[in-house]
């Protein structure tokens, strides 16, 4: 039974269905925020398949060719990727295209672009000799993530509802979304420390050091803890934000490098689950 449970846990962390959760997870936070019922829409169904694709397809992506597409299709097939996998990512992709189809023109507008980036993240761009994808320049790679992210879940979820995104609430949840993902991915950063020094990827933890990167991730927290403080929500609300970022400041002290893979997977992309559940049992409970 152990046996089956561990399989199980591998299956859903390391294959990438849990961060297609922890991505649903912050929607609902952004829901129970404005004071919109928890739901399952279009969206929310099409956000977590393009996640549950995008997370795999980066982790093949430096194998492949992209100069031409007979050399893209070898390249693939040299993956040798597992039959009963390639039928998941295909049930998923067909998933994500119905829903696509039902998402309103305010939402597609929004979707576009994210949608380009995120591929961007992980495709090298087209007429430069080495493989250079924009993750790999100083400054993008962490405040894209966060960016996608922010918008993904505050903007796109809240343009399905037709809710007027130019308010002050709604810009006060993107920034801390933003500061929330972007201190959540520096133990990652951390992590991937001596990988990026022999693939010679300056990341901002290579370049100005640990100590520095956790400097900025605790400020990173501090601003979004404030910011939560002027938000137009009730104080059980405040103290489920506030007790997640707390949790999210203690990831990034954390000897991450020391980790087994199930502290960044399951721990820290968990926060998010987590700040969705503080926020549940806050407002219903």
């Amino acid at each position: 039974m152990r046996g089956i449970l561990n399989r199980f846990l591998h299956e859903l962390i390391f294959r990438n269905y849990f961060i297609a959760i922890c991505s649903i997870s912050m929607v609902f936070s952004t829901y129970l925020l404005i004071g919109i019922p928890v739901q399952v829409t279009h969206f929310t169904i099409f956000l977590a398949c393009a996640t549950f694709l995008l997370y795999n397809f980066h982790i093949y992506s430096f194998h492949l060719d992209y100069s031409k597409i007979g050399k893209f299709f070898s390249s693939f097939n040299a993956l040798n990727i597992e039959l009963y996998e390639q039928v998941i990512f295909v049930f998923v992709l067909l998933i994500a295209g119905i829903n696509l189809f039902y998402l309103n023109e305010n939402v597609l507008l929004w979707l576009i672009p994210l949608a380009v980036l995120s591929l961007l993240y992980s495709i090298p761009l087209l007429g430069i000799k080495r493989k250079f994808r924009i993750r790999e320049a100083l400054f993008v790679k962490m405040p894209l993530l966060a960016a996608v992210w922010s918008l993904a879940t505050v903007i796109i979820p809240l343009a399905e509802q037709n809710i007027r995104l130019y308010t002050p609430f709604i810009v006060e949840q993107v920034c801390c979304r933003f500061f929330f993902v972007f201190a959540l991915c520096i133990p990652f950063e951390i992590r991937d420390l001596e990988i990026d020094k022999k693939e010679n990827v300056k990341t901002l933890p290579l370049v100005y050091g640990e100590n520095k990167i956790k400097v900025l991730g605790t400020i990173m927290i501090l601003l979004e803890i404030v910011i939560h403080h002027f938000m137009p929500i009730n104080s059980s609300s405040m103290i489920a934000l506030d007790v997640s970022s707390g949790i999210a400041l203690i990831w990034i002290f954390v000897n991450a490098r020391k980790r087994e893979s199930y502290f960044y997977k399951l721990l820290v992309d968990g926060t998010m689950v987590l700040r969705f559940l503080f926020l549940y049992i806050a407002i219903y409970i």
